[in-house]
């Protein structure tokens, strides 16, 4: 891993500033160069949380689910930071995960948690890069987590993966 991965990938907010995104993806343009952000293949997402539910097995947590309320807002942040550029938790109208959620009528019984990556440009790779790290890891393999949504935007291969109860 590059020195920059830890710029790359941000840490697992904890307690009260936790935030929980997936990462859902979309189509991709084939030709021209887009006019906004376009999307990862439909085929990514599920191709992260098999790797991830594969992982989870072998730490004897139950597999996540995948939950189109928090894809859609996974896919609301990836592509909020592709459009105005910028990389963090927060979104661009200081929106945190769990607001996020709420604004597509997802309303989670627990606590929830967001890992965000950019410039992984596989599924294979941003999972490598969360389980490389600590905290990212730690989402991933926290059992209590039942259900994921994860969407992906460019330009920056910016993913989010959101993970709720």
């Amino acid at each position: 891993m590059r020195a920059t991965t830890h710029h790359r990938i941000r840490g697992v907010c904890a307690a009260a500033c936790a935030l929980p995104l997936l990462v859902l993806a979309g189509a991709a343009g084939a030709s021209a160069a887009p006019a906004g952000p376009t999307f990862v293949q439909q085929g990514s997402a599920g191709e992260i949380l098999s790797l991830e539910n594969a992982a989870r097995a072998q730490a004897g947590c139950p597999a996540l689910s995948e939950n189109g309320q928090l894809a859609q807002a996974a896919q609301a942040h990836s592509t909020d930071m592709a459009t105005k550029g910028y990389f963090g938790h927060q979104g661009s109208d200081g929106s945190d995960v769990r607001a996020r959620i709420a604004r597509t009528g997802f309303s989670p019984n627990s606590p929830s948690e967001e890992n965000i990556s950019s410039g992984y440009p596989t599924a294979q790779a941003t999972f490598d890069g969360w389980m490389n790290s600590a905290p990212h890891k730690a989402a991933i393999l926290k059992c209590s987590w039942t259900q994921t949504g994860i969407a992906s935007a460019q330009p920056g291969n910016l993913w989010t993966q959101v993970f709720a109860a």
